[in-house]
């Protein structure tokens, strides 16, 4: 399989998982912008729910989109914008350590997808909606 190809089913996967599990108690949007003076940095998806703070997620495919997810905290946090950013890895091998590391200290959450996709995809919807739907 193709790299592009893996990194797409990785995509499409969590995508789907995190839209049954959310149905329509939240919206989800594609190359989302957490607000127009942070439009350098969009993430790959965002989770809006009623009465919560916008959920901003990455794809953590490489230390690059990793720094992006870190760059977007510091300024969402800079501008007093709320909002929760998280990198979903696809293995924890996805990125270096010390990114990794990083990440886990600075971002809101840091699952790792494949071999425990539900679990990963319930932490995100528990902090886009603060219930776990999984327990519905």
């Amino acid at each position: 399989m193709s790299t592009e190809r893996a990194v797409s089913t990785f995509r499409d996967d969590a995508t789907k998982m995190l839209k049954d599990l959310i149905g329509d108690k939240a919206r989800i949007v594609s190359d989302y912008v957490v607000s127009p003076g942070l439009q350098e940095v969009p993430a790959d998806l965002g989770i809006i729910a009623d009465g919560r703070p916008p959920v901003a997620l990455f794809f953590g495919l490489s230390d690059a989109r990793l720094m992006e997810a870190l760059l977007l905290q510091a300024w969402a946090q800079q501008r007093r914008e709320e909002c929760a950013v998280i990198a979903l890895l696809e293995t924890e091998g996805a990125a270096s350590t010390k990114m990794r590391q990083r990440a886990n200290n600075h971002l809101t959450a840091v699952p790792n997808f494949r071999g425990e996709e539900r679990a990963a995809c319930a932490r995100i919807a528990r902090e886009a909606l603060g219930f776990d739907p999984t327990l519905q």
